[in-house]
């Protein structure tokens, strides 16, 4: 029951498990009885705190129709789905706290298809715009209760509003040509992709490929030209951003490599690796692509059996 808040859909049978399995309510579940949605503004005010408070923690579920004895599920009291309408619900929330909250989904549902036998499920995700305020404060929910927000926790809450995070999704459109027409060299095209995945724009960041020493980037390449030192066995090249990356952008960056090898080269160039350095506002990842795992032709590792 525990994960009851991650469902997609939910039916009366879902209610009647909670009920029979006496299921407790948590930071991530709450019951309310059907006399909670109330049109007096006491009512009005505790809805849009209580949904105001979830989406300002990590989100959950708020089930208006259930009975709760010591916070855990009694039974069912049946909202009036004819005077509490999902979108009163909806009006109410968004009407009542400041920014308008609009990352919750109100989930009814009609037992015996009668509207006047209904349950709501109000479904809250953390909320990308956190802090909302209700009321006039900010709350948030914590185990059974809901509780006014200290200081540092709003201030908190805002910082991360703003805090960007990248990820470098890993290396694409890498298969090998052989040089020449002839299976002494290889060209070796890796593309580098990294993508904003935060609701920020991440202004400040940088990029550092690490290529062994002894297989340089050739010319013509974007990374080629930011080449700016060694670090023991590698050659550093470092790429400034060009651009912000907005929310949700993937950049590519394209390198090229001109390999020379033989038979007998190839188990050491195979276990060697190229290292991705991405730096920004919030932090360094790194990771390491083992050209053993890369190294293809046609998508087949290349083994000495591709060697004149």
């Amino acid at each position: 029951m525990e994960q009851f808040h991650l469902k997609e859909n939910y039916t009366i049978e879902d209610i009647n498990a909670l009920i029979e399995a006496c299921a407790e309510e948590s930071t991530y579940l709450e019951f309310k009885k059907a006399t909670s949605l109330n049109k007096g503004d006491k009512e009005r005010k505790e809805i849009a705190k209580d949904i105001s408070a979830m989406a300002n923690a990590d989100g959950g579920v708020i089930i208006y129709g259930v009975d709760e004895v010591d916070h855990k599920a009694s039974g069912i009291s049946f909202v009036d789905g004819r005077e509490f309408t999902k979108e009163w619900i909806e009006q109410i929330v968004m009407s009542n706290t400041q920014r308008p909250l609009r990352s919750f989904k109100v989930i009814p549902i009609r037992v015996d298809h009668k509207i006047e036998q209904s349950v709501y499920i109000v479904r809250i995700q953390f909320s990308p715009e956190a802090p909302h305020m209700a009321n006039g404060k900010y709350y948030k929910r914590a185990n059974f209760e809901v509780f006014t927000m200290q200081e540092y926790e709003v201030r908190n809450l805002y910082n991360l509003r703003h805090k960007t995070e990248l990820e470098i999704l890993g290396l694409f459109d890498i298969d090998c040509k052989p040089g020449l027409g002839k299976f002494n060299s290889f060209a070796f095209r890796p593309e580098i992709r990294i993508k904003n995945i935060s609701n920020s724009i991440e202004f400040n960041y940088k990029m550092e490929v690490l290529v062994p020493m002894q297989y340089p980037l050739s010319s013509p390449s974007e990374i080629n030209k930011f080449h700016n030192g060694n670090d023991g066995y590698y050659k550093v090249h470092t790429i400034p951003n060009k651009d912000p990356l907005f929310q949700g952008e993937v950049r590519t960056y394209a390198s090229y490599m001109v390999i020379p090898l033989n038979r007998e080269k190839l188990d050491s160039f195979l276990n060697l690796s190229m290292i991705i350095k991405l730096y920004y506002s919030n932090g360094v990842i790194q990771k390491e692509y083992k050209f053993s795992e890369y190294f293809t032709i046609n998508g087949q590792p290349v083994t000495i059996d591709n060697f004149l």
